[in-house]
């Protein structure tokens, strides 16, 4: 193992922060937060998001959205040229 991977695992370690995976797939069902990090929303952003049609799957107090979802409301606000 070179000294720099072994450098940035400490430093994760350390701080106690991973990083997080940015793809969105089709196949998946994502909590919210993960959602949220995986596309870089704040909170009003995702707030926002819910107000122009995205969609949550519930489940007593818990939310979550679909991957295909995400991918259809994205593909839904996209300005027509």
């Amino acid at each position: 193992m070179s000294k720099a991977s072994t450098t940035a695992k400490s430093e994760v370690a350390e701080c106690g922060v991973r990083p997080r995976p940015t793809l969105v797939t089709t196949g998946e069902i994502y909590g919210i937060d993960e959602a949220k990090a995986r596309l870089g929303w704040s909170n009003s952003a995702f707030r926002a998001a819910k107000r122009r049609g995205l969609r949550l799957l519930v489940c007593g107090k818990r939310r979550y959205v679909t991957g295909s979802e995400i991918l259809r409301f994205l593909e839904s606000i996209q300005d027509p040229k």
